[in-house]
């Protein structure tokens, strides 16, 4: 049988590629569960520093970001390298292979020249970004040259050609060493470094006198909501999704970690959802624009809640009015409605009429015919409603013939509302527009008194005293015409403070209230302002009718004064704290938490995760290529189950297991093409595991206004990868040979020059990258002007192809350098 091992080899490096493209996609589960388990928080309490006998309660992370980028960040980001070396020890006898450590020396070449290299240029022009954690930055900086140098010593000057157990403990040590180190330095512990502090009790707790700012300024912004009338239909969540928008707005982004850049270079690696807020993140999380609900709506009530009419007067009028958004055409329908008086008794004409409001119209009257006969009859009442219109609204006016088919067809059809088919035997509505800017006020009822007086009445309050909560807006106070409703009158009111003060709690000095002829009640309106919703106490104030102030012949009766409490209303108290908090959780947490088995299964079956709309060919590619991986990896615990720690161990299991087959694939490739492991390690492999990697830090450097999460986190996760990825197999080889009397065995010819060549390269970025940060011609770490950016660039990214070819020469003995 006749083997094509050219076909063969292409087959193996596709598959390699595929299985690259499973990593991606599982790490960015286990990115994800490292994030649930670093954002945990506990609560301490604290006491304000503006009064000593207030104390408050505050959520802090239980995790310490230098720590978590040390540990769990560096452990998600390197994990293939890391759990590549243990593997291959393990199932190779515990004897050392070239793979796995020529994996993590070549992906820290990767990580630390082309990585850096990508992220000065890829700085917009003439914009700058500099680490802002420094002393950390210094730190680890050492340690991923020292780690390195460290290999040196012992491969080459300690122990020639093996790692004695000491050796290999105190390689794994370093790792714990270095986590404390840079503890110390972030936390200034022992004046190492001391950070300065505006304020040692809210650096201790981490609390920031902004933070309640922002609290406060939302806050109002969503009591302000609740007291406009244009959103009062807005349910908790859609306000909560309103104040998270808003929040984005006031406050300055929020600093992301390690975790989520991963994650964000992975989804654009693998052409999934970003994490960021894309239109349909929003719309899925319940994300509501301001933008998106109506400014203003049109808001139709009746002027007065209750009208009086003689029975001899013919006719009823009462007035429907239009505020709000006036601007755009309106309708509704008003009927009446029994009461004493009937229209089976004849007492008054049915009414079921279309009011059609034109732009910029605010007043139509209705007309109620009044049926007089010479019967003696006590006072009666009947009803007159208001209501939205529909097409069944249409139908029965034109029906009662309250309304002519021709002027509405010709009406609606200018505002493109209906069309109206209308024939000898059929009317045919279809509804085409959308009433979202219109709605019914809260007069929407109105009383009409049949009944024989010729007075101008007497005006007083309904109620001697009103309880309103804070939260309503506006003190709505019934006034009442009683003994005669005849002629236009008008009376003066004013207000006096109370508890509430004029113009800090509330608007409204004085006013004039006017009944025209026949109207019965009417209410004084009061606004409420949103700055005395923060009091605690209940507040208050008082509203007098002015009898030296009105229409001739008008009285003002006993109840001349009426006296308004504001209540604080604790369970709109509640709600509000709820969406605050909410709001300020961040939407890639609040994700995180709520993913369910069911979302992650619909994702994998879908494209981008279902936003089909920004798909492409090239979306539909790789969908079809990693659907396997995605439909399996789905299967992985949600994060947010058990804190994240079940999806931990799954997605390092499945890690793990992922990890051995690329090894044994890279190791088929490399016999197949002739390349050795070495090679194969420094190239194919580092470059596979660090691709994850390098998106994350281009899209960190774009989008953050900090260095950090970019190149901050490269030189901490090189370290980690010898200290942890090297220092933990060689441990457990060290002790098993120890135990058989034999020694571990690490030949430092071909790995001792890449590390060297490495080192030496790894200084010199190190330095470039301290003097960028000094010299004010590059303005910091990354970025600066367009020439020097892509000089730095350049260089670095020439030095990992010098790195590439001497350590490919020298494992081919073409340099054949003697280091030992």
């Amino acid at each position: 049988m006749v083997v094509n091992v050219e076909s063969l080899n292409r087959t193996v490096d596709e598959v390699i590629i595929w299985s690259f493209l499973g990593v991606s996609i599982i790490a960015d589960k286990f990115m994800a569960s490292i994030e649930v388990i670093t954002s945990k928080t506990r609560k301490i309490k604290y006491t304000d520093p503006n009064d000593k006998n207030v104390s408050h309660y505050i959520e802090v992370p239980v995790w310490n970001d230098t720590v978590a980028n040390l540990t769990l960040m560096a452990l998600g980001s390197s994990a293939p390298e890391i759990l590549l070396s243990c593997i291959e020890i393990i199932f190779n006898n515990f004897e050392a292979g070239k793979l796995g450590p020529g994996t993590i020396v070549g992906s820290a070449s990767f990580n630390l020249l082309v990585i850096t290299a990508v992220c000065v240029v890829s700085i917009p022009n003439s914009e700058s970004r500099s680490i802002k954690e420094f002393n950390v930055f210094a730190i680890t900086a050492f340690s991923s040259v020292f780690a390195y140098i460290w290999l040196l010593i012992i491969l080459i000057g300690i122990s020639p050609d093996h790692v004695d157990l000491w050796e290999a403990i105190v390689t794994f040590c370093f790792f714990p060493v270095l986590v404390v180190a840079c503890y110390i330095v972030d936390k200034g512990c022992f004046g190492v470094f001391k950070r300065k502090q505006d304020n040692d009790q809210e650096a201790t707790l981490g609390i920031s006198t902004e933070d309640e700012k922002y609290r406060k300024d939302l806050m109002q912004y969503i009591k302000h909501l609740k007291m406009d009338e244009n959103y009062q239909d807005l349910t908790e969540k859609e306000l909560e999704s309103l104040a998270r928008a808003e929040l984005q707005k006031i406050k300055p982004p929020q600093k992301r970690t390690r975790a989520y850049w991963v994650r964000e270079g992975m989804r654009v690696l693998t052409r999934r959802q970003s994490l960021t807020l894309s239109p349909k993140l929003i719309q899925k999380s319940g994300e509501l624009r301001l933008s998106d609900v109506p400014r203003k709506y049109a808001v139709i009530e009746f002027e007065a809640s209750s009208s009086v009419v003689r029975e001899n007067q013919g006719y009823a009028t009462v007035f429907v009015q239009r505020r709000g958004n006036i601007e755009i055409p309106a309708v509704c329908k008003v009927h009446t409605t029994d009461g004493t008086a009937k229209v089976s008794e004849n007492d008054y004409q049915p009414l079921n009429k279309i009011v059609l409001f034109k732009a910029n119209e605010t007043r139509k009257p209705v007309l109620i015919k009044i049926i007089d006969d010479n019967e003696f009859e006590e006072n009666e009442v009947f009803f007159v409603q208001v209501n939205s219109l529909d097409c069944s609204s249409i139908i029965d006016c034109l029906k009662d013939d309250e309304a002519d088919t021709t002027d509405i067809r010709k009406y609606f059809d200018e505002l493109g509302m209906f069309n109206i088919k209308d024939d000898e035997f059929e009317i045919r509505l279809s509804n085409v527009f959308d009433f979202g800017l219109m709605k019914i006020g809260l007069n929407k009822i109105h009383e009409v008194i049949i009944e024989d007086n010729d007075q101008p009445g007497t005006l007083e309050f309904k109620h001697n005293c009103m309880l309103i909560k804070e939260h309503c807006g506006h003190a709505r106070i019934p006034v009442t015409r009683l003994d005669g409703c005849d002629g236009d009158i008008q009376i003066r009111w004013y207000t006096k403070d109370g508890k509430s003060k004029l113009n800090r709690d509330y608007l409204g000095k004085e006013g004039y209230l006017k009944f025209c002829n026949g109207q019965r009640q009417r209410n004084i309106e009061i606004e409420i302002l949103k700055d005395a919703l923060l009091e605690e106490d209940t507040g208050g104030f008082e509203v007098f009718l002015d009898p030296d102030d009105a229409s001739l012949g008008v009285k003002v009766g006993k109840i001349d004064r009426v006296a308004i409490s504001i209540l604080p209303d604790e369970e709109f108290r509640g709600v509000l704290s709820r969406i605050v908090n909410n709001a300020n959780q961040d939407l890639w947490h609040i994700e995180l938490h709520k993913t369910t088995w069911k979302e992650q299964f619909k994702n994998a079956f879908s494209v981008i995760e279902g936003d089909i709309d920004k798909a492409c060919a090239i979306d539909y590619i790789l969908h079809f290529l990693s659907f396997f991986w995605k439909v399996l990896f789905a299967c992985v615990p949600p994060p947010g189950i058990m804190g994240g720690w079940l999806s931990f161990i799954f997605s390092l299991s499945l890690i793990g297991l992922l990890t051995a087959i690329v090894g044994d694939l890279a190791a088929i490739a490399g016999c197949l093409s002739g390349l050795d492991d070495s090679v194969t390690a420094i190239t194919l492999v580092a470059l596979g595991t660090s691709l994850p990697d390098l998106f994350a830090s281009k899209q960190a450097a774009s989008k953050e206004s900090t260095a950090d999460n970019s190149i901050g986190n490269i030189t901490g996760s090189n370290s980690v990868n010898v200290f942890l990825g090297l220092g933990l197999p060689w441990v457990i080889a060290s002790i098993y040979h120890t135990t058989k009397n034999k020694t571990f065995k690490v030949e430092a010819g071909t790995l001792g020059f890449s590390v060297l060549v490495y080192s030496v390269f790894a200084s010199i970025c190190v330095a470039s990258l301290f003097m960028r940060r000094k010299l004010k011609a590059f303005g910091g770490e990354l970025g600066g002007s367009t020439k020097l950016k892509w000089l730095t660039a350049i260089c670095l990214i020439l030095m990992w192809f010098v790195y590439i070819v001497l350590s490919a020469l020298q494992t081919y003995k073409k340099l054949n350098v003697q280091l030992v």
